[in-house]
């Protein structure tokens, strides 16, 4: 389904959108079949919409990033909620968070085998993004706050921050579950080495002469 929103200048033919649509449908009523829900409504004018409005949104970027695109389409199906069906029990507070459910879903789905164009050459998030169900509940939370008055505008400066850390966020819960991607080589991580040196105890600062 994000694979849609990969592409340079518009969106691919109009058979391709639709037949990953109906790819995305038919494994979301898969979805909710197996939590014991057999009917699933979705609205596929807001679908499209969804997708037309993350698509135009990414445009804006010289570089297109999955990251990136996780997160407008998370933040995008947490306002435009084109599903209508609460999830099952199971879910407790977040049963009725069911499209911020499906986008944050859908998105570790789309990651899940993602290359990553890194200074140390190709890496693939090889292995699922996991989390604990705590982890969840609180990201559905969060999300659903920063999903209010969301227009998937890039002109606005708070959706812009919005995207930004929600991006972050899928960023670093592929790396803790695929520790192979982050760089190795420490020298490519200058900021980041300075910064230990300030925060981890017993380490001595050396103040460079000016």
């Amino acid at each position: 389904m994000l694979d849609l929103l990969a592409h340079d200048s518009k969106l691919p033919p109009k058979e391709e959108v639709d037949a990953a649509i109906v790819r995305f449908v038919e494994r979301c009523e898969m979805f909710y079949f197996a939590q014991g829900v057999n009917t699933m409504l979705l609205d596929m004018d807001e679908l499209f919409n969804v997708i037309e409005t993350s698509f135009k949104y990414l445009l804006n970027y010289k570089e297109f990033s999955g990251f990136k695109a996780a997160a407008i389409f998370t933040l995008a199906m947490a306002s435009k909620k084109p599903f209508s069906t609460s999830l099952s029990e199971v879910y407790g507070r977040i049963q009725a968070e069911h499209n911020i459910v499906i986008g944050i879903l859908t998105s570790l789905h789309y990651l899940h085998g993602a290359d990553l164009m890194t200074q140390e050459g190709t890496k693939t998030i090889t292995n699922p993004i996991q989390f604990s169900d705590h982890y969840l509940l609180e990201l559905v939370s969060a999300i659903s706050f920063a999903s209010q008055n969301y227009q998937v505008s890039y002109s606005h400066t708070d959706d812009k921050s919005k995207g930004c850390l929600t991006a972050l966020v899928y960023e670093a819960v592929a790396y803790q579950s695929n520790p192979h991607i982050p760089y190795k080589d420490k020298s490519l991580n200058p900021l980041t080495e300075l910064s230990l040196s300030f925060f981890t105890a017993g380490t001595d600062i050396k103040v460079r002469d000016k």
